[in-house]
Formats: structure tokens, C-alpha cells, sequence
């Protein structure tokens, strides 16, 4: 069975990983891991720590290839290698039926193949946090120092993947809390989470003094955000997916009430539910409801839906719930492949390479859209790749950063000009007071929009002086 599910999971992520163009947030990962080091130890240092560790495993992991589909293949190697481990913990906690059902759902799970083939961290968190909750569970079955010591490490290197692991241990927390003073390890656990909080100081002194509005994009959660966030756990099957999912996180849930594995149980339902819960409640202060950071979750709502799938017991009942649940599933993965199409920067680098001059130079708006656009011209023929000229004061700056007055002058006094506009993260006033005066600016001194091309995601524009 574990094999089997963790075949289907490499089958689901590899197929078509490399097809689609890399998007505004994988370029960056791939910019982020390229920077010379002492570079990105300041990227890291300063503004991007959330992910940090993921971009020095991108680093070592570039060394061997940058395709597309290598440069995807980290995120996609650690949620396939989640499939045997979600399958092991889900034997231990709930039984071989339920572990199963948990692992094949995870497999074909649209969230877990989307995030297997994107370059950023999600997929690899996903790996942390499970790993930590199967040392967890080792370590409360009577297991030695050494599953404690992998429950800590797991789950330092899970919070320097991603701040929402830190919301798992909080579930691993009260799962502890419930187990019962007299059944926990005291000696173990106490230095263990000593060491967790100790490696977290500087994620929390991070968080405290280095807010330079990182995620300030994102708004306080309406119920249509909830509403999303619960179709993508479902398997993006409109209603009657979530009907579904429902039916089988309920049937799951009941566990703790019933049976002879209610702890273990309440472990995994805290493991569902506490991380958007506990987002939910502080973006109310601070946003930062958004469905991938909640992936973080997705393996036990897997685990809790398998558990739904073995309560039913006989063959038939359980084996069609499965089969309803996969279905819709199989139908997120159709939506994932042929109707979720990504930013189209390969074809916005196509487009470029294929009418520049020498002395050309490109520039970017949403500045940071340059390090996806940077990494297909750098595989385009050394003689039609324009030079960047960078309008803002450093590329790492993801958020909307002001255009440099003096850079922009000196745009404006090159006789042709690529400008390639996205507007990822960008409101309507940051482009009303910056990408238009961008343009008037390059008006002003003559320049002329020679052709455009409006890309998916991407629009290119060339804009050329007058000759003298």
C-alpha cells in the first residue's frame, strides 16, 4: 500500500512539472538560491527568514540542474517522500485501513500535486511537519531520546521552512496537554521543547523588529476566504466535494469520542484544525489567512478523512466513500492541469529575444517580476539579451517599492526600452501613481510604444526614442 500510494504520488507530480512557465514567486526562489552568498544571507536576514532554509536546500539542490522541472523537483521529491511517512504515522495512530485511505488521498490531493510542482517551500514544510509528528508519536509510545531529539529537529527545521509549523507545535501542544500528566515522558519532552523555543528566538525576533510589509497584500479573511480555504482541502469539488469531505472529516473526528484510539485522534483532529483556526483568529490583527500557508494542515485533514473512510467499516460502505472522495479529487487534478495556467514569462522572454537590438535594455513593473523574467533570458543567445536596468533600489524588495527617481531618468534616456508590466501584488493606486508615471515618463522624452504584446500574466511593451 505505501508503495503503491507513493508511486501514484510521483505519477501525479511529475506529470507535465516542467509544461508551465515559472510565476512571479518561483523566480524569486530561484533568485533567492543564486544570490552570492553573503547576498542572500542578507536577503534572508533582513526580509525573507519565513522560507529561508528552503532557499539554502534550493541552492545545494541548483547545483545539479535548473530546468523548470529541476528546479520544481525539491518541492515535488518532499511531498512524494511525505506519502510513506503520512502512512506510517496514520498505522500508528488510527490502524491500516485509515493509514491507506489517508496516504492515497494525500497522493492525489490537487493541493499536495499543485504544491509538488511549484518551486517554493510549502511542499517541503509539508515533509517537516509530518516527520515531527511521527517522532512525536514515537516519542510518546515509550520511544528513546533519539524520537524526541527528531521531534525537536523536525520541527526547528519545519519553522525555518515556514513561520506555520510553529502553529503544528501548537497542536503538538495540546495533544501533549491531553495525553495526561502521568503518560508523558516529562524528562524528554521538557528539554525538547526547550530546544524548539530556543531555536525559534530569532524567527520570533524576526517577526518583532523586521516587519517590512512582507504580506501586506493580504486583507483580513471574509467568510468567502474560508470558504475557499475549505474547497481546497476538499479537493475543489464545488458543494457536493465538500459535502463530502465534510462527511469524512466528521465520520474521522468522531474518533475522539468513540473507539479505542481517542487520543490518538484528538491529536490529529488539533493537527487540522488549530493551524487555520488559530490564522483565522490572528488575522483579524494581522492577515495571514491564505490557503497555502495552511498546507501545513493538509496532511492530517488527509489523515482525518481516512479515519472517516475506516469508521464505516464494512468494505462496500468505506470503499465507496473513498472512491466518492477520490473522484472529486481526480476532478481538481483535471482543473489543476488544463485550467489553472501560470504567468507566461517564458513567452514574455520569447517575445523579447526575439525583437531586440544591441544596446536594448528591459526593465520590470512589479519590479521583482525581473528575477523570473532574468532566469529565461539568461537561456536565450547571449546576443539578444537586453541589459536590466532596475528602477527600484534592490529586487528583494517584493512589496510595492517606489520607483528611484534617478533610475528612472536613466531608463528614460536609453533609446529603447522592454518593459514588462505584471501586477502581482500591486493595488490599482500603486499602478495609477508608478507604472503610469513610468510610462508618461518615457512619453515625456520621446519614446514612442512600438508594439505590445499582452502575455498571460505579462504584458510587454517596447518603447523607443526618436533617432537623432
Amino acid at each position: 500500500m505505501p508503495l503503491g500510494a507513493t508511486l501514484l504520488a510521483a505519477a501525479c507530480i511529475l506529470h507535465d512539472i516542467g509544461e508551465k512557465s515559472l510565476w512571479f514567486d518561483e523566480g524569486l526562489s530561484v533568485y533567492f538560491a543564486r544570490a552570492p552568498a553573503d547576498e542572500l544571507w542578507r536577503i534572508v536576514r533582513t526580509r525573507e527568514i519565513n522560507a529561508g532554509l528552503y532557499y539554502l536546500l534550493l541552492r545545494l539542490w541548483l547545483h545539479c540542474g535548473d530546468s523548470e522541472a529541476w528546479v520544481r523537483g525539491l518541492a515535488g521529491a518532499a511531498v512524494i517522500a511525505t506519502v510513506p511517512v503520512l502512512w506510517g504515522l496514520g498505522r500508528r495512530l488510527l490502524g491500516r485501513v485509515a493509514a491507506g485511505a489517508a496516504a492515497i488521498l494525500f497522493a492525489t490531493h490537487p493541493l499536495a500535486v499543485q504544491y509538488g510542482q511549484e518551486a517554493r517551500t510549502y511542499g517541503v514544510v509539508m515533509l517537516a511537519v509530518t516527520l515531527a509528528t511521527l517522532a512525536l508519536v514515537r516519542g510518546l509510545d515509550g520511544g528513546r531520546p533519539a524520537a524526541w531529539a527528531a521531534w525537536a529537529g523536525a520541527l526547528v527545521v519545519g519553522l525555518y521552512l515556514h513561520f506555520f509549523a510553529a502553529l503544528v507545535g501548537v497542536a503538538h501542544g495540546v495533544a501533549i496537554l491531553l495525553r495526561g500528566p502521568s503518560r508523558v515522558p516529562w524528562r524528554y519532552v521538557a528539554p525538547a521543547a526547550a530546544l524548539i523555543v530556543v531555536a525559534a528566538l530569532p524567527l520570533i525576533g524576526f517577526v518583532l523588529t523586521q516587519d517590512a510589509g512582507q504580506i501586506d497584500w493580504l486583507r483580513p479573511p471574509t467568510a468567502g476566504d474560508v470558504r475557499w480555504v475549505l474547497l481546497g482541502f476538499s479537493g475543489y469539488g464545488e458543494t457536493l466535494g465538500l459535502a463530502l469531505a465534510a462527511l469524512a472529516w466528521l465520520l474521522g473526528a468522531a474518533g475522539v469520542f468513540y473507539g479505542t484510539r481517542r487520543w490518538e485522534t484528538a491529536l490529529v483532529v488539533a493537527w487540522a484544525t488549530l493551524p487555520p483556526l488559530l490564522a483565522w483568529l490572528v488575522s483579524f490583527r494581522k492577515p495571514v489567512f491564505l490557503d497555502r500557508y495552511l498546507l501545513v494542515a493538509l496532511p492530517a485533514a488527509t489523515l482525518l478523512a481516512g479515519a472517516g473512510v475506516a469508521r464505516l467499516g464494512a468494505w462496500p460502505l468505506c470503499g465507496a466513500l473513498l472512491a466518492a472522495l477520490l473522484a472529486v479529487q481526480a476532478q481538481g487534478l483535471e482543473r489543476l492541469w488544463k485550467h489553472m495556467p501560470k504567468e507566461d514569462w517564458r513567452g514574455a522572454a520569447r517575445v523579447i529575444a526575439a525583437g531586440a537590438q544591441p544596446g536594448d535594455v528591459y526593465t520590470c513593473w512589479t519590479a521583482p517580476g525581473c528575477a523570473t523574467l532574468a532566469y529565461y533570458l539568461a537561456r536565450q543567445p547571449a546576443g539578444v539579451r537586453p541589459r536590466q536596468v532596475l528602477i527600484v533600489d534592490e529586487l528583494a524588495a517584493v512589496g510595492a517599492s517606489p520607483p528611484v527617481a534617478g533610475r528612472v531618468a536613466a531608463l528614460a534616456a536609453e533609446p529603447r526600452v522592454w518593459l514588462v508590466t505584471s501586477h502581482v501584488r500591486v493595488g490599482r493606486a500603486d499602478r495609477g501613481s508608478d507604472l503610469d508615471a513610468l510610462e508618461a515618463r518615457l512619453g515625456a522624452t520621446g519614446h514612442v510604444r512600438e508594439r505590445q504584446w499582452p502575455g498571460r500574466g505579462v504584458g510587454v511593451s517596447l518603447w523607443s526614442a526618436p533617432a537623432p
